[in-house]
């Protein structure tokens, strides 16, 4: 971000703009048409304003969607795994299933997990694939045994816990 004070806009400042990436914030100043044309052209955005909290306002709204993104981590459901299995695919290399009872939750296919060994976190994926007996499906609720394949075919051990989860964006402030 660049500051500066202008009585007057000159098309190079809309230039300095456009090299910086910046927008043109405009104080107690008419802009002139012609100005404005050529910012548009440029892609320079130019904002007016009279009365100076907004223009404070509109800064820190700038400042604050510039910041790097924050998430609140929130685990959705668990299922610990029981036995492991692997099962051949026609075409492709083997499989490895993690037979597991859903005990919070309902686990969905394709959704985040990550693996939890003794307290501490293993590996981080996807669900590839989620059977009841050998049929695909889409969840599995709690209470229910599955199988789970995870992408990436981490190392499974019995006891291992499963976690789904989801990453809520945490709106930032200055």
């Amino acid at each position: 971000m660049s500051v500066g004070l202008l009585k007057q806009f000159h098309k190079s400042d809309i230039e300095r703009a456009k090299n910086a990436n910046a927008q043109i914030l405009a104080f107690n100043i008419k802009v002139p048409k012609d100005v404005m044309n050529s910012s548009s052209l440029a892609g320079v955005e130019i904002k007016e304003f009279d009365i100076i909290y907004h223009l404070i306002e509109d800064v820190m709204e700038t400042l604050t969607s510039n910041l790097p993104p924050k998430y609140e981590f929130n685990v959705t459901s668990k299922a610990e795994i029981k036995q492991i299995f692997e099962i051949s695919v026609k075409n492709k290399a083997n499989l490895i299933i993690a037979g597991s009872r859903i005990s919070e939750g309902v686990f969905k296919r394709n959704a985040d997990v990550r693996l939890m060994r003794n307290g501490e976190e293993v590996y981080r994926g996807k669900v590839k694939q989620l059977k009841i007996a050998k049929d695909d499906v889409a969840e599995a609720k709690n209470g229910v045994d599955c199988g789970i394949a995870l992408e990436g075919a981490p190392r499974l051990e019995v006891g291992d816990i499963i976690e789904s989860y989801e990453e809520i964006p945490i709106k930032r402030h200055l």
